[in-house]
């Protein structure tokens, strides 16, 4: 919340007579503030609040609609402002790495605690390292079974977004970007191996089994 968000049509041709339009996720007051009533190609939400989070598109006067995006605005207090802090920061990591998931909350507050949820059942019996509430958890050193989902949550049950750790024992990783990236923004993928801590020079990606 109380960010300023801008959604705006763009036509290749630069033709300017599509609009905004948008469609609530919850029924509000007819008196409530509507800064994308008026049929304009952009709207700026400033500030923006959750009663704005709904299904916005473009349409032009013929009635054709462009593909519709859904956005999300969270309370201030919520987990859009606490993220998982990552050390090394990336998502892959070799089994004896010393492995850091943190929980930051923009205001200081530290009553976020680390969760996971582990990929494979283990023994009730075995190690973890991230069992205990805390904000922030080490795997040290870091097995394969501790591969899973992890994610922050606090006491009223808000949680973060969860990201997923993979720890292997093979000899190559894939390192990619923690955090999600705008389409069309430039990505580097690397590959790591794991005894010469290098990136190969040449090598091919796949996406689904199939070149990219």
């Amino acid at each position: 919340e109380y960010e300023t968000v801008t959604v705006q049509c763009e036509h290749l041709d630069g033709v300017n007579d599509w609009r905004v339009k948008r469609k609530f996720n919850e029924k509000r007051a007819t008196n409530s503030s509507d800064p994308c009533s008026s049929a304009e190609p952009s709207c700026t939400l400033d500030p923006a609040l959750e009663i704005h989070s709904g299904e916005y598109w473009c349409e032009n006067d013929e009635g054709e609609k462009s593909n519709s995006v859904n956005i999300s605005i969270r309370d201030f207090i919520s987990s859009h402002h606490v993220k998982n802090k990552l050390a090394p920061e990336r998502l892959q990591f070799f089994e004896y790495e010393t492995v850091t998931v943190q929980c930051e909350h923009l205001d200081g507050v530290n009553d976020w605690r680390v969760k996971r949820k582990f990929n494979e059942k283990r023994a009730t019996n075995s190690l973890d390292p991230c069992s205990s509430a805390e904000p922030s958890c080490t795997l040290d050193p870091s097995f394969e079974v501790f591969s899973g989902e992890y994610w922050c949550e606090n006491d009223e049950g808000e949680t973060s977004n969860s990201v997923n750790i993979s720890i292997t024992a093979g000899l190559v990783i894939l390192e990619v970007p923690v955090r999600p990236v705008a389409e069309g923004s430039d990505v580097t993928l690397r590959c790591i191996h794991k005894e010469t801590e290098l990136s190969y020079i040449s090598l091919d990606f796949y996406r689904s089994n199939l070149p990219v």
